[in-house]
């Protein structure tokens, strides 16, 4: 389903699979939700069918931040606080930690001026604001998502190194950054104590 990118009511689901050539047992499987805040009844109602139907995901990244910030009104910031510990509180009541590595991953560096469709007519005032927001945010969800027992990326300090690489919007990056990025991500994900392994996928037997 999808929306006007400009709606905050935005949501969009994509799958992907493939094969492991050298390994044609295992196979993967990828879903993705972009949100424009980190919890929502769709989002769990979203997680809940595919746990139904494909059993416990090996691994959730989650990365929030912007549009729970910035584009839900006055009550934006104490409402992300609350969704981020709601979110949290469905994963580790419903996906046992033997089962399903989640991984929160801080939201990269903006520019002092954005610019594009997020930034909608009668924002032009918060422009200046949103990047001390950014980061507040995500040493909160840092901090929580740490508390709650769940792993970290910090994307927004190893970005902070490739500021080059961001995108005129001052919000996007390049194909090299988000390479990077992607990178940064699978290296912690198959990390000594993670639930992935580098060589077969899943680290436990799947039916």
């Amino acid at each position: 389903a999808v929306v006007s990118t400009q709606s905050k009511q935005w949501y969009q689901r994509r799958v992907s699979s493939g094969i492991n050539a050298e390994y044609m047992q295992d196979s993967m499987f990828a879903t993705y939700c972009f949100l424009t805040r980190c919890f929502s009844r769709e989002l769990e109602e979203f997680i809940n069918r595919f746990k139904r139907k494909y059993g416990h995901p090996d691994l959730i990244l989650i990365l929030s931040a912007l549009w729970d910030i910035n584009r839900w009104g006055p009550d934006g910031i104490p409402n992300y606080i609350k969704n981020c510990r709601k979110f949290l509180n469905l994963i580790k009541n419903t996906s046992p930690p033997s089962t399903t590595q989640l991984i929160w991953l801080t939201s990269p560096p903006i520019s002092v001026d954005v610019w594009g469709g997020f930034l909608v007519k009668g924002m032009e005032f918060t422009k200046r604001s949103m990047r001390f927001n950014v980061m507040e945010g995500n040493l909160m969800v840092a901090q929580t998502a740490a508390a709650f027992g769940f792993d970290v990326v910090d994307l927004h300090y190893w970005m902070t190194h490739q500021i080059h690489k961001r995108m005129p919007d001052g919000i996007h990056w390049t194909q090299d950054a988000v390479r990077l990025q992607l990178n940064i991500i699978l290296t912690h994900s198959v990390s000594p104590g993670s639930c992935l392994s580098l060589a077969g996928g899943s680290a436990r037997n799947r039916p």
